[in-house]
């Protein structure tokens, strides 16, 4: 049943797609405005490649398919639906850019830090832990399980370099590949991306959709329409639900005349979408044409957009510190496997 949902909805997005494309013929000329304002290379080229492939009467479904992030932007068409998606377009940029480098920065310190303490360790391992060995040995100490543990890593550097060697090589190499990909794989593929794929409603999500649904109804497509539109264009499948669900319920307000269209569906989409986007969507619905407003809807696009700008990362914080809390945990490991035996031997010494 979801299926058909979805497949509903995907035609009234191909529909729109095609009508914009074939109603007005510099379609594209907002379009590559919005692109000659993206300062970001890639951005750029990415949207460049949707408009050729526009101009060049690709089909909707292969546009939607090849431009998953982007291929909301076919659905839109005043001036000033183009300038709203550019701001969010450039502040979603800049917000990426900016939170890339943040994690960088504070992913790349414990990875240099939990680097250097592995290399500490080899060392350690190498150089002092054997003159420890040999004491204990002549003293004929009986070592604690801890003790033993870093004896026998120990053991195994001095006695096969060459593995050590390898792993020294290997630790480096995985601080080098884990830097090249919190800087290029990890968060470079969310560049193109609005939203989250969890069930939380991502605020630049939201941002987006409220400036398209503005736009749609400003056309004077039905709101339940534009609906749809907006659902077939997220990539959250929760948000996905409760949109074609908002849609539904204003269809049988709308037929049955009886109730508003919020106080229709407020109720049943309680806990989902926010109280202030049902009000900016039952404003935009109206009783017609010339009593919907989407001003609220814009107003909420812009104060997205600048909350979600605000966002901070608390998982590179928590990492940073669950790293340091770990490299400090495996120095006093070592401190306290060294120095435990130390005891025993001041006994014998003193007797």
């Amino acid at each position: 049943m979801s299926s058909i949902k979805d497949s509903d909805n995907r035609q009234v997005l191909y529909d729109r797609i095609e009508t914009v494309r074939q109603s007005d013929r510099h379609w594209n000329r907002n379009l590559q405005s919005v692109a000659d304002a993206i300062p970001d290379p890639a951005v750029r080229g990415h949207l460049n490649r949707l408009i050729r492939m526009g101009k060049e009467n690709f089909s909707p479904q292969t546009l939607v398919a090849q431009f998953p992030d982007l291929f909301w932007l076919l659905t839109l068409r005043s001036d000033r639906a183009s300038a709203d998606a550019t701001t969010i377009i450039l502040e979603q940029s800049a917000y990426q850019s900016a939170a890339n480098r943040r994690r960088l920065q504070t992913l790349a310190y414990p990875i240099v830090v939990a680097t250097m303490a592995m290399l500490l360790a080899i060392a350690i391992s190498y150089f002092v832990v054997p003159p420890f060995d040999e004491m204990f040995r002549e003293f004929e100490l009986r070592v604690p399980s801890p003790t033993k543990i870093v004896l026998g890593f120990s053991s195994i550097v001095t006695s096969h370099p060459l593995v050590a060697l390898l792993f020294v090589v290997l630790v480096v190499a995985l601080c080098w590949l884990s830097t090249l990909a919190i800087t290029h794989g990890i968060f470079a593929r969310n560049w193109f991306r609005f939203g989250d794929r969890g069930k939380g409603l991502a605020r630049s999500e939201l941002a987006r959709l409220a400036v398209q649904l503005a736009e749609l109804v400003d056309e004077g497509i039905p709101i339940a329409t534009a609906l749809r539109i907006a659902s077939a264009c997220t990539q959250q499948h929760h948000l996905f639900s409760l949109l074609v669900d908002t849609a539904k319920h204003i269809e049988r307000s709308r037929n049955n005349a009886m109730e508003s269209n919020i106080d229709r569906w407020q109720d049943q989409t309680k806990g989902g979408l926010p109280a202030n986007f049902q009000l900016a969507i039952g404003m935009a619905a109206g009783t017609d044409t010339a009593t919907s407003d989407t001003t609220l809807l814009r107003s909420l696009s812009n104060n997205y957009q600048e909350l979600s700008v605000s966002q901070s990362s608390l998982l590179s914080i928590v990492i940073s510190i669950l790293t340091l809390i770990g490299i400090a945990m495996m120095v006093a490991f070592v401190v306290f496997a060294l120095f435990l035996p130390m005891i025993s031997l001041v006994t014998v010494l003193s007797s």
